[in-house]
């Protein structure tokens, strides 16, 4: 008998069918075995061929795609890179005027928060004990007693120095 089937020798068999064809060796079952053998090796590989030109076309187009796509990519990331560093330099633009900003109210404000520290110095000494022992309604009533007589105390209207008193009891609130 021949060989057994295997694919990595298909030269071989139509090789040996040819040969021994000519020479009229094999006998009629063995010819027919080996036609087949050579017919389905045939065709095993045309379909192998026909899949390594499917992946040698798909390989191709996609290396025909590769530079626009690595063009695009890169540029797309340039420009999502050169975004970003305007957004932070716009930032870091913005903090500075904030900060700058800040500076200049605080210089601005200085009398503004001098007047509020005294005020507060002013309730805690003369009216927190008082307010602290009052509950509900009484307690409202002292903070207004408190506010009114804080604007005889310094330059500030009733509405400032109630607003003083309700931001130091937030403030120092447990």
């Amino acid at each position: 008998m021949t060989e057994k089937f295997n694919k990595n020798n298909i030269g071989l068999h139509c090789a040996e069918t040819k040969a021994l064809l000519k020479k009229r060796k094999l006998p009629y079952a063995e010819l027919l075995e080996l036609t087949a053998q050579s017919m389905l090796l045939a065709k095993i590989r045309d379909e192998e061929n026909k899949n390594l030109n499917n992946i040698i076309e798909k390989y191709s187009s996609l290396t025909n795609k590769l530079p626009a796509m690595l063009e695009e990519f890169s540029k797309n990331s340039l420009e999502n890179m050169g975004v970003h560093c305007i957004n932070a330099v716009k930032e870091g633009i913005e903090f500075q005027k904030y900060n700058q900003a800040i500076k200049a109210a605080t210089k601005r404000h200085v009398e503004t928060h001098a007047i509020e520290k005294a005020a507060i110095e002013y309730y805690v000494s003369d009216h927190l004990c008082i307010v602290e022992s009052l509950t509900g309604r009484h307690k409202t009533k002292a903070k207004n007693k408190a506010a009114e007589e804080m604007t005889k105390q310094q330059p500030i209207e009733f509405r400032t120095a109630r607003r003083y008193i309700d931001k130091y009891h937030k403030n120092t609130a447990c």
